[in-house]
């Protein structure tokens, strides 16, 4: 099986708001749901927007599979998933 993603996809997805918002500081400062592989099934109103989805720009839906934050290290980082392939993108904080 080839999957094909497009630059604009990759770039999409390695940049802003879809990579960064695995942290939780970052989602908050700037008002984007929380992206994490399992959201709170029944938040309180109270509760910080969570999400396991990433939409690009042309509608491509990928699904975060894993995240890992290193407090130690600064170190962000996310798996997503789209029809069956994966791709790990990886931040860190300057």
């Amino acid at each position: 099986m080839v999957l094909t993603y497009t630059d604009k996809q990759l770039n999409e997805l390695n940049h802003g708001k879809n990579v960064y918002s695995v942290n939780a500081e970052y989602a908050e400062r700037n008002n984007r749901p929380l992206v994490t592989e399992t959201p709170n099934p029944n938040p309180s109103s109270s509760d910080f927007e969570e999400t396991n989805t990433i939409t690009t720009s042309d509608g491509q839906e990928f699904r975060v599979i894993a995240t890992k934050s290193d407090p130690g290290t600064g170190f962000d980082g996310l798996v997503l998933d789209a029809f069956f392939s994966i791709l790990v993108l990886f931040i860190f904080k300057l």
